[in-house]
């Protein structure tokens, strides 16, 4: 077993069972734009994506969401179908079933395919027979007993086609007909023994089917007909001919019939065979449309941007879709002091601008929906100290938002910055940061004028410095600022990377009294690579590495000392972790994101709190992308590439005083499963008492040190407390600031 491996299930141990204490109220935030497969079901159409699912009720408009916390399991969604009963089965990628009936409030998944040892298990379809539904996968078709949710059988070798072949459709009539990328195999009349390949008859090109990669079976006016990549086949009885000639080697992605109707998509066209004639009943193109959904008053198609809908009288087209973000790019994360949320999401043309979340509903500001915004390309996000939110791009300078929705665009046109050597005005922006007198510090990615770092002020003055302990370097990519106003910035050059300092002593005119230089060449992060790097309530530098986790304390000498004593110490119980980002709760605490999960630790490291990955949690995914935490409601945003996982912690700012003091639940049943009583309104590093009426002290509790403690309803020698009227008494540290309430306490 590799080290890392079995250091992180010693972790796991030391950590317990306190995910359910540490994280609460979690939520999926995903894009549902990119229908990946849907069903109609009475008035209204199941969507599945590759961010969870959704309802479209067509009748009125309205939409109910599924996602990984409602009880999906999280990985893209690869095949919708309702049965006859009502209920909804979603295939997912990996190969999981998800069964949802609303109406009858039941939720089963089946691991059977997911767990089995197939290298790939994605499912394409699914076909119902009586209480068999027939699930077309990456390997075969297997049989699922409706209502039993078990497996019946797997068929994997049909006919002569190779073992284990993608099925893409399965269609029951009389016998059974599967849909691969070699042809199509069908089951010999008579047979019963599906898993014996004698029981299959295999019809490829030699046969008359136009290609062999058969997209789609279907049975139009009592006759089996194939779409395939080079146009439409039907089936004789004994062999496969040409069908509409029309479509003849033109690439079929889609066939629906309805009726005596024949609708066929083809490339960014959707066309009617009907009464002998082809014509096409909408005069619009359907680029990026995958499938025909259903056709009634309206024709509805899933599309990459949400089910597209059109009507046949008019060009009013509309793509139906809930709210949410725009896509599930999630690159950076940042608070602003009004507790938004703010997303980078991607740089050059993978970005599509900035995401806004406060808490409520999305915003999405890119340079289609919002005036003047001047690129999509947003690579980075800044909450800023100044009531201002900056946006990074990548190749397109800073932005600024304000309060009032006002924008500022900095280039090289109207800045002292420049962009690339190869363009000036290409300038990528990789970080900003403002640091204690409302200064926005500005790390330009790759400098052709080799100024690394601008400042630009208050009064809108701007200065510019270079990397004194190299200037010829670029690739920079990460910025924090110390409470002491130095600036710690990353580099990936590969004649130099790693991690820089520099401080200006708050005098920009006087170069004499700067600090700055070059902590990578220390034995301790040599031929690391730092990926991310934040600053602790302490005051100490923390440093996420592929190799681990460091952190640097003192800050104050790289202030005060030309040569400062640099120690770097190693978080021991992270070592062997390759982290990818951090952030730091108002407990001082460190969230730590890997590719094994979310790491909580104890404010020096030490102890791994708790930990949460796909299995034991609503996380989307295992690698984690990037972190915010917004300490004012101790709510944690995760960034991973299905979407963006919320939840709450109790870890939330002090309050500046115990005036709000406040207790709940009132009065404090306590039974076995009763949750804890929560005291809010706690002032910084509290403590707390419980006292009866007579003023007995039944027990005395040091806070974690945020605005919330937690009271498990026990005296200090671990008892249950009798029914009774119990006094809590606040204080801080100091005994300067006191406060108390009564609270009921009910002993079941």
């Amino acid at each position: 077993m590799r080290p890392a491996l079995m250091l992180f299930l010693a972790l796991i141990l030391l950590a317990g069972n306190g995910t359910a204490q540490e994280a609460f109220d979690w939520q999926t935030h995903s894009s549902k734009k990119n229908i990946t497969d849907a069903s109609f079901s009475r008035n209204g159409i199941w969507a599945g994506t590759e961010g969870g699912a959704f309802y479209f009720d067509i009748s009125d408009s309205a939409y109910y969401t599924l996602t990984k916390t409602e009880g999906l399991d999280g990985s893209g969604i690869s095949a919708v179908f309702v049965d006859d009963q009502g209920s909804v089965w979603f295939g997912n990628q990996n190969g999981t079933i998800d069964i949802i009936n609303r109406s009858a409030k039941t939720k089963h998944r089946i691991f059977d395919i997911f767990s089995s040892n197939n290298s790939t298990k994605q499912i394409y379809d699914f076909e119902q027979k009586g209480d068999t539904i027939f699930v077309s996968t990456d390997f075969g078709i297997t049989l699922v007993h409706r209502t039993s949710f078990r497996i019946i059988d797997t068929f994997s070798k049909l006919g002569s086609f190779s073992s284990k072949i993608k099925i893409r459709q399965t269609l029951n009539r009389d016998r059974i007909f599967a849909a691969t990328e070699f042809g199509v195999a069908m089951q010999i009349p008579g047979t019963t023994n599906l898993t014996a390949p004698e029981s299959w008859q295999n019809f490829t090109t030699a046969q008359g089917l136009l290609s062999a990669s058969v997209v789609e079976l279907g049975i139009f006016r009592d006759t089996l007909i194939a779409a395939t990549a080079a146009g439409i086949s039907y089936f004789n009885g004994t062999s496969w001919s040409d069908f509409l000639s029309f479509f003849r080697n033109k690439s079929v992605l889609d066939i629906y019939i309805k009726g005596d109707s024949l609708y066929i998509l083809q490339g960014d066209r959707l066309y009617l065979y009907e009464n002998g004639r082809i014509t096409e009943p909408f005069n619009l193109l359907f680029t990026n449309t995958a499938r025909i959904i259903y056709i009634s008053d309206y024709g509805y198609f899933a599309h990459k941007s949400g089910i597209l809908r059109v009507p046949y009288t008019s060009f009013n087209i509309a793509y139906l879709f809930p709210e949410g973000p725009a896509a599930n790019q999630f690159l950076n994360l940042d608070i602003d002091n009004s507790g938004n949320l703010w997303v980078a999401t991607g740089k050059d043309v993978a970005g599509i601008g900035t995401f806004k979340y406060d808490g409520f509903s999305w915003q999405n500001i890119n340079t289609s929906t919002t005036s003047g915004f001047p690129s999509n390309s947003v690579y980075n996000v800044n909450g800023g100290g100044d009531n201002n939110v900056y946006l990074s791009t990548w190749g397109a300078g800073m932005i600024r938002m304000s309060n009032n929705g006002s924008i500022a665009h900095f280039t090289a046109a109207n800045t002292p910055m420049r962009g690339i050597s190869a363009n000036y005005n290409y300038l990528v922006i990789a970080d900003t940061k403002t640091d204690s007198r409302n200064n926005v510090w500005i790390l330009n990615h790759d400098a052709a004028n080799q100024k690394t770092l601008a400042a630009l002020t208050p009064d809108s003055t701007w200065h510019l410095f270079a990397n004194y302990s190299d200037s010829s370097l670029a690739q920079y990519s990460k910025l924090v600022i110390d409470q002491f106003d130095t600036k710690w910035f990353l580099c990936a050059d590969p004649s130099r990377v790693g991690l820089f300092y520099f401080n200006e002593n708050k005098t920009f005119g006087i170069k004499t009294d700067d600090r700055y230089g070059y902590l990578s060449n220390l034995s301790e992060l040599y031929g690391k690579t730092i990926n991310d790097l934040v600053i602790d309530q302490r005051g100490d530098l923390w440093l996420g590495t592929n190799l681990g986790v460091f952190y640097i304390s003192n800050l104050y000498s790289f202030v005060s000392l030309a040569q400062p004593s640099v120690r770097v110490n190693s978080v021991f119980s992270l070592r062997q972790y390759s982290v990818n980002c951090m952030a730091v709760d108002p407990l001082n605490r460190k969230w730590i994101g890997t590719n094994q999960g979310l790491l909580l630790m104890s404010s020096d490291g030490g102890t791994l709190i708790t930990y949460f990955d796909s299995k034991n949690s609503p996380l989307l995914s295992d690698e984690i992308r990037s972190i915010a935490i917004d300490n004012k409601s101790g709510k944690v945003y995760v960034g991973l590439d299905g979407g963006l996982s919320v939840f709450s912690t109790y870890a939330q700012e002090p309050a500046a005083s115990l005036d709000n003091l406040a207790l709940y639940p009132s009065p404090f049943i306590l039974s076995e499963n009763s949750p804890h009583l929560t005291i809010d309104g706690l002032v910084k590093e509290s403590e707390l008492k419980v006292i009866t009426l007579s003023g007995k002290v039944v027990r005395t509790i040091i806070t974690p040190g945020g605005r919330v403690a937690n009271w498990n309803g026990k005296d200090d020698d671990g008892k249950d407390v009798s029914t009774g009227v119990y006094i809590i008494v606040a204080y801080d540290k100091d005994g300067n600031n006191i406060s108390s309430q009564k609270i009921a306490v009910i002993r079941k």
